[in-house]
């Protein structure tokens, strides 16, 4: 499922500029792609744009060569799966209860489900890596437990487009690292498209095939992560010089050390 942006714009009631200025580019059928920026560079808007919650002041979105408006509701979410950055906790649904609600589209009018709906639940949650936690009432999980549930949820869509906007956040390092390695399994192993909003560069570059980098709400760059995430471009849209190398499977983007020093430093004395 791929995405392009003709030209979009967007601005918000009562602003006078624009979230999101002219923007233009393509996000190819089975990628990965992570979307970086400072805090209010659009990143969110930029999201909502995508999945219909918002719709562009002027310029089109285009959904696997099809505007995007001109698709029906229920036809969006057979497509497109989109979990945001805060989700309202439902304390008294169990995981298994929660992860059900993603087959919501293919409901028949009764609203009941049917053997196919049950059949494609058990297979999400297998994939989420969530089978021991079915039972469970959500507001007994971790963070990173409760994210793979909606993560879950959006494949029991089976949706072939997952947004999420910042998925990792409030998790700690080692359940960044797991959220990030299960979307990545997912996009290999049954091809979706993930698109997703990520404050962590160096997530965003060792596990996205592609990148885009928004700065004050106008596209600064875009295209294969490789060739976006280069200690220049970080450097000129973040305001921060950082250094950039690779160990293993992972590419580190990290604050070059000189940012660290102060003036009483004696290492900053000559």
């Amino acid at each position: 499922m791929s995405f392009r942006l003709n030209s979009v714009s967007f601005h918000y009631p009562g602003q006078k500029f624009h979230a999101l200025d002219q923007i233009s580019f393509d996000f190819p059928a089975g990628s990965f792609v992570s979307i970086v920026g400072a805090n209010g560079s659009g990143k969110s808007t930029l999201l909502k744009l995508l999945c219909g919650i918002l719709t562009p002041d002027s310029g089109s979105v285009f959904f696997d060569g099809r505007e995007f408006s001109s698709i029906s509701a229920g036809e969006r979410a057979k497509n497109v799966a989109y979990v945001p950055q805060k989700q309202d906790l439902l304390f008294n649904m169990t995981v298994e209860e929660l992860v059900s609600t993603g087959r919501t589209p293919y409901l028949s009018w009764m609203g009941l489900l049917s053997e196919h709906d049950q059949i494609q639940i058990d297979s999400a949650v297998k994939k989420a890596d969530i089978s021991h936690l079915k039972g469970k009432p959500i507001a007994q999980l971790s963070g990173g437990e409760q994210q793979r549930v909606w993560i879950a949820r959006a494949l029991a869509q089976q949706a072939g487009c997952i947004i999420l906007d910042e998925p990792t956040a409030h998790l700690d390092l080692k359940h960044q690292i797991e959220i990030f390695r299960l979307l990545k399994d997912l996009q290999i192993q049954t091809g979706c498209t993930i698109i997703t909003a990520c404050h962590d560069l160096t997530l965003a570059a060792s596990f996205s095939t592609h990148a885009v980098i928004l700065r004050c709400g106008q596209l600064y760059q875009s295209g294969f992560a490789t060739a976006v995430l280069t200690e220049t471009a970080i450097r000129e849209a973040f305001e921060i010089p950082v250094t950039i190398r690779q160990e293993n499977d992972f590419i580190h983007v990290q604050v070059a050390a000189s940012e660290f020093r102060t003036n009483s430093d004696p290492m900053t004395k000559p």
